[in-house]
């Protein structure tokens, strides 16, 4: 389960002339989404099925977030609410794929 992925651009006109400080928060979720992102890419390759009719044995469930959704440490209703529905849409969308993980889940070795 992914924790979303980013989506902010940071245009070299904007952010050229940045000192230090304007780059931590930035800096922190470029640093944190890139390994996510390494890893989830490297795990995807290494669980690839090996024949169009098998199922794979990797699930990510990631989606993107918007700017004002990027900040993890905003505990405003709005942005609450604007989770919620983004969670839920995602579900929605990886319907067949979740049902399918969780007869995985369940089956006996």
């Amino acid at each position: 389960m992914g924790k979303g992925s980013l989506t902010s651009v940071y245009p070299y006109d904007e952010v050229k002339n940045w000192v230090l400080l304007q780059w931590g928060r930035p800096l922190l979720n470029i640093v944190f989404d890139s390994g996510n992102e390494v890893v989830a890419g490297e795990l995807e390759r290494l669980f690839e099925s090996s024949s169009e009719d098998s199922k794979s044995s990797y699930y990510r469930f990631q989606t993107f977030l918007t700017n004002e959704q990027e900040e993890i440490d905003n505990p405003h209703l709005e942005n609450i609410r604007s989770l919620k529905l983004l969670a839920n849409r995602l579900i929605a969308e990886k319907s067949q794929q979740i049902d399918e993980l969780c007869s995985l889940l369940l089956e006996e070795p």
